[in-house]
């Protein structure tokens, strides 16, 4: 009880994204949870034992906790776009003149030494 009103406090103390990376985070620990008990399960029902009522209500938990995870994963902004092909190709051309350039210098630094 006092554990559940502790992660209420956090969980309205922060910031929404902050809230939904946690829940992200609680549900796909859980969901990880589920995975390991399903296999544990799965491997006892193959020697014979009746776990099938437990099997099934961590299936359909796990089955919800995915969905969960589907749902905000559709509410995540689309990432940002990066620069066109044609800009990077632009941007290229601009740092090997750019290179061109300082080898050049150096070129004429070294002929200044020398001499």
């Amino acid at each position: 009880m006092i554990l559940e009103g502790v992660a209420l406090a956090l969980t309205l103390a922060a910031s929404p994204a902050e809230a939904a990376a946690r829940a992200e985070a609680e549900a796909r620990a859980e969901l990880g949870a589920c995975a390991e008990r399903i296999e544990e399960l799965k491997a006892r029902r193959r020697e014979g034992e009746a776990v099938g009522r437990e099997l099934e209500r961590l299936l359909v938990r796990a089955q919800e906790l995915a969905a969960e995870l589907d749902r905000a994963a559709a509410e995540l902004p689309p990432p940002p776009r990066g620069p066109s092909p044609e800009e990077l190709r632009e941007r290229a051309d601009a740092l090997h003149d750019e290179a061109d350039r300082l080898a050049s210098e150096i070129a004429l630094l070294d002929v200044k030494i020398g001499a």
